[in-house]
């Protein structure tokens, strides 16, 4: 269990909210992170929040949510909030996240992060290692009042300006992926290929006037789209709407 005196020693302004509920913080420049920790002897479990508090929302998910919806991967719960448009409640086991890390003494090894976000932000079967990139370089999870940041994979080769990621898939996000489709033009054997997080397939292909888009590697599918329609049909995937 973490005790309070762990986060009297590492972190500022110490408050606690309920019997087994505690809320600390940590600031950077410009910004302040909360915490909201869970300790009892079933769970040590973590929520975050950058800048602003949420403290009745903490207490009422981390009260919640026990032990028994810990996995040995990333637990998806279709979840609603009042006040907040997310549709999911995340539980990330212990290895999974590096909150807390570096703290003395070292409690990662039985801190479970759980968060408010979007379905399709994650699959759910993300290794730790990917879990890792995916939070810090592409969901601010810690950011209550975000946006979808879907997950998208990418693999694209084009040609006619060299570039490409080879046979394997990237992560990526909407802004590039727009990028790489309108580059699809420099050359005719490009082709620029995303999945989302259910795992479906969109493929686009160049033409003259249109681009030919594909789904789930389906030929049958196939259909003309104009270049200036290709944003809204990857967000729209990317988002599984």
């Amino acid at each position: 269990m973490i005790c309070e005196s762990f986060l009297l020693a590492n972190f500022g302004n110490v408050e606690k909210l309920s019997e087994n509920i505690w809320k600390c913080e940590d600031g950077l420049p410009g910004e302040i992170f909360y915490y909201y920790v869970k300790s009892d002897e079933r769970i040590d479990a973590v929520l975050v929040s950058r800048n602003r508090r949420h403290d009745q929302v903490a207490i009422e998910i981390l009260i919640a949510y026990s032990s028994d919806l810990i996995l040995p991967g990333i637990n998806i719960i279709p979840a609603s909030v009042m006040g907040f448009d997310f549709d999911s409640l995340f539980l990330v086991p212990p290895g999974f996240h590096s909150f807390f890390k570096g703290r003395e003494p070292d409690v990662t090894q039985c801190l479970s992060l759980i968060f408010l976000g979007y379905r399709c932000e994650f699959s759910g079967s993300e290794s730790a290692d990917e879990f890792l990139e995916l939070y810090r370089d592409f969901v601010p999870i810690w950011d209550l009042g975000r946006a979808p940041h879907p997950k998208i994979r990418l693999r694209f080769d084009n040609p006619g300006k060299v570039s490409g990621t080879g046979d394997g898939y990237v992560n990526s996000n909407l802004k590039y992926v727009s990028f790489e489709v309108s580059e699809l033009s420099k050359s005719r054997e490009s082709f620029v290929e995303i999945t989302n997080s259910w795992g479906e397939v969109l493929e686009f292909l160049p033409g003259g006037q249109f681009l030919t888009m594909i789904k789930n590697r389906d030929d049958g599918s196939a259909v003309a789209l104009h270049w200036s329609d290709a944003d809204a049909e990857i967000e729209r995937f990317a988002r599984g709407l």
